[in-house]
C-alpha cells in the first residue's frame, strides 16, 4: 500500500513538473510574441501620432483664422487625449 502511494506521489510530481515547464514555454513564446509586435507596431504608431498633431494644428489654425470646422478631428482629439492618458 505505501509503495502505490510512493509511487502515485511521485507521479504526480512529475506531472506538476511537466505542467511547469508546458507553462515556462508558453510565456517564453507569449514574450517573443509580444516583442515582435510591439517591435512592428512602433514606427506606425510614431507616424500616426505626428501626422495627428500636424491635422489638429491645421485645424486650429483654420478654425481661427478661416472660420471652417472638421467635425471629425474635435472627436478623434477626444479619443487621442484618452488615450494619452492612459
Amino acid at each position: 500500500m505505501e509503495i502505490k502511494s510512493k509511487n502515485q506521489s511521485n507521479n504526480n510530481y512529475q506531472k506538476q513538473e511537466s505542467n511547469i515547464k508546458a507553462l515556462c514555454e508558453l510565456e517564453r513564446k507569449i514574450e517573443k510574441l509580444m516583442y515582435i509586435v510591439s517591435t512592428v507596431t512602433v514606427t506606425p504608431c510614431v507616424i500616426i501620432l505626428i501626422v495627428w498633431v500636424f491635422l489638429i494644428t491645421v485645424y486650429v489654425v483654420g478654425r481661427k483664422f478661416f472660420n471652417f470646422q472638421w467635425i471629425f478631428v474635435e472627436e478623434f482629439t477626444g479619443y487621442m487625449m484618452v488615450f494619452i492618458a492612459y
